[in-house]
């Protein structure tokens, strides 16, 4: 949201995008957990109330600074909708190689990844590691893993590779003092919200 308002702000003509389809994060439902075997309960649940105004406040947190042409009910992600602006995704174009990719930038730019961090992948994102607290909590696994076996699926990292980053740590469900200081700061959870989080 927040790039698509500066580009329109700034009247700058591309946005060019370095994602890829091989590391999508999927979505697949855990039919086991209790939302989905009985959903009526869940919904009328004190968790369910948490959970929906924990939605709510992230949402909003997303949503402070909307593109035009969207709306704050809509649940999707922001759209462009600014005629003069295009979307570039680079690698629809040439060859998505996550080895290549980490060779190029710690070779060529002496880029590093920081210490304290598994893998170079997710790291630089605040809310991605409540996001994974909060899957790993619901689904069993954290949102990454999905992210992996994509990788997998299309042959750009080996199953060993990967079953590494999760005996390393990478499917963690520890609630840490980035997420405590994201929800109390940030967010602006109560103790009490927090709790309720840390329950599940």
């Amino acid at each position: 949201s927040f790039l698509y308002s500066t580009a329109q702000e700034y009247k700058i003509p591309y946005i060019l995008w370095g994602d890829s389809v091989i590391e999508l994060l999927t979505y697949i439902p855990a039919r086991k957990k209790m939302f989905f075997k009985n959903p009526l309960t869940y919904l009328f649940s004190k968790q369910s109330f948490h959970f929906i105004k924990f939605l709510i406040l992230l949402r909003k947190l997303r949503n402070e600074k909307l593109p035009a042409g969207n709306s704050s009910m809509d649940v999707r992600c922001a759209k462009l909708n600014t005629p003069g602006i295009e979307e570039v995704h680079l690698f629809d174009y040439i060859e998505w190689d996550r080895n290549e990719i980490l060779s190029s930038i710690t070779g060529s730019l002496g880029w590093k990844k920081p210490e304290e961090s598994i893998s170079t992948w997710r790291f630089d994102c605040h809310l991605h590691s409540l996001i994974n607290y909060c899957h790993k909590k619901a689904m069993g696994f954290n949102h990454d893993i999905d992210g992996l076996a994509n990788m997998v699926r299309a042959g750009k990292m080996t199953r060993k590779e990967a079953m590494e980053l999760i005996e390393k740590g990478f499917d963690s469900d520890e609630w840490t003092s980035e997420i405590d200081q994201l929800v109390s700061k940030v967010i602006k959870l109560t103790d009490g919200e927090k709790e309720v989080m840390k329950s599940w």
